[in-house]
């Protein structure tokens, strides 16, 4: 695969493929803050309700929280307890309306779910207070403490022969990636426990997006070693989207990114998840055109058909790989 350095297209390629001829993917990450303390915490966003927030605003919200509870993106830690408090309310009148005074089992999950919450992490003082606790007060400029130099018997001064400190070297980028969304139950668990509905103050530290910034570098990396051997042109387009032109892959018969089997699983998928996609084939959507347009008209479906089976290619190996979920568009050029 390669990278889009300046510019989604090189000067060459605008040459040669006119807007029509392309094909071009995005892909999103799901809800993908929020997606990301889920994975951290040990749980499946696809299920669980869960607002991140940022001192009193929600900043990312999962599906199954937008859908249950109507919360949304701004909502106030009180407005989250309001929503569920009148979800469960209108669940609860439903269920006493029923016949049996008994509530089934999925029922009962359902009076007793709720939106989980959680801030995001904070840089805060502390690490800087414990150095400054380290050394006594009024001996920041004290020479017998600080100078790195002493003298000998002569009075003259030499350097201070020392043992250099020992520097551990630097995670990579997979290190990084598993010290926070691969930790063992145990950790996950204590983590739920001093992390959810805790609020936090302007006060206590700076909000961090480094570990959303650490997962989408993984998630690229992923991507980008997945398409390595392949013709496909990556653009990141931001922390949680990125571009792909796989013109000339679609257009090539030996890829197995858009083999036939693929393609039928990215068909069904379409199917399953809306309605079916106008399709030139139908002689009525032809009739204005001539019989060489009609041909290209097809043509180009193939070739979306095929771009839609590398993006379910990419998101099924993200998932398998990571374990996080996304979305994926097919077009012309990118602002479709």
């Amino acid at each position: 695969a390669a990278m889009a350095s300046s510019g989604f297209f090189s000067k060459s390629a605008q040459d040669t493929l006119s807007k029509e001829e392309r094909v071009v993917l995005l892909l999103d990450l799901d809800c993908f803050y929020a997606q990301c303390e889920c994975l951290r915490l040990g749980f499946d966003a696809a299920k669980t309700p869960l607002a991140l927030l940022q001192w009193n605003s929600v900043l990312a919200v999962t599906y199954p929280a937008r859908q249950r509870f109507g919360v949304k993106r701004g909502d106030s830690w009180q407005e989250i307890r309001n929503k569920v408090s009148r979800a469960k309310s209108k669940r609860r009148s439903k269920a006493n309306a029923m016949e049996s005074p008994v509530a089934t089992d999925s029922q009962q999950v359902d009076q007793n779910d709720t939106c989980l919450a959680i801030h995001v992490p904070l840089l805060t003082t502390e690490s800087c207070l414990a150095v400054a606790e380290a050394t006594p007060a009024g001996t920041e400029n004290n020479p017998k403490i600080n100078n790195p130099y002493q003298r000998n018997a002569n009075n003259v001064q030499s350097p201070v022969t020392t043992a250099p400190p020992k520097i551990k070297a630097p995670l990579t980028l997979e290190e990084d990636y598993a010290s926070i969304y691969q930790m063992s139950p145990a950790q996950q668990q204590n983590c739920r426990k001093k992390e959810l509905g805790v609020r936090r103050l302007s006060h206590e530290g700076k909000a961090s997006i480094e570990p959303y910034r650490i997962a989408s570098a993984r998630i690229f990396q992923t991507v980008h070693s997945f398409l390595q051997n392949s013709s496909v042109v990556i653009e990141r387009a931001s922390i949680d989207e990125f571009f792909l032109d796989v013109t000339a892959t679609v257009k090539s018969d030996e890829s197995d990114l858009c083999s036939d089997e693929l393609v039928r699983d990215a068909k069904n998928e379409t199917k399953r998840k809306s309605a079916e996609p106008k399709s030139y084939q139908h002689e009525e959507d032809c009739l204005e055109f001539s019989e060489d347009e009609r041909q290209d008209r097809r043509k180009e479906e193939v070739w979306y058909w095929k771009g839609a089976a590398i993006a379910l290619a990419i998101r099924r190996h993200v998932y398998q790989t990571l374990g996080f979920t996304l979305t994926a568009g097919v077009g012309n050029k990118k602002t479709i």
